[in-house]
């Protein structure tokens, strides 16, 4: 993600610059903007959702840690009986 973040950057800067030179119009400056906007609040957006991931995976270990662990106090108290 941060590579295309880093390359989206200078192909917008690549762009403005086109635009300041007169090889790019207006309307192309702003298509090429609104995509760089777009694919940068994606970009973030995926990120968001990795660290989410992350973190329900490291509660779903826990959960299965804690419950193995119950089941066998549970286990070990009936094999007692």
């Amino acid at each position: 993600n941060n590579y295309e973040i880093d390359r989206l950057k200078k192909s917008i800067a690549i762009d403005r610059e086109e635009y300041q030179m007169g090889v790019k119009s207006k309307a192309q400056l702003q298509v090429a903007e609104d995509e760089y906007n777009y694919k940068q609040k994606n970009a973030a957006l995926q990120q968001e959702s990795l660290r989410h991931d992350s973190a329900v995976t490291m509660i779903r270990k826990e959960l299965s840690a804690t419950t193995e662990k119950e089941n066998g106090k549970n286990m070990n108290a009936f094999m007692n009986v």
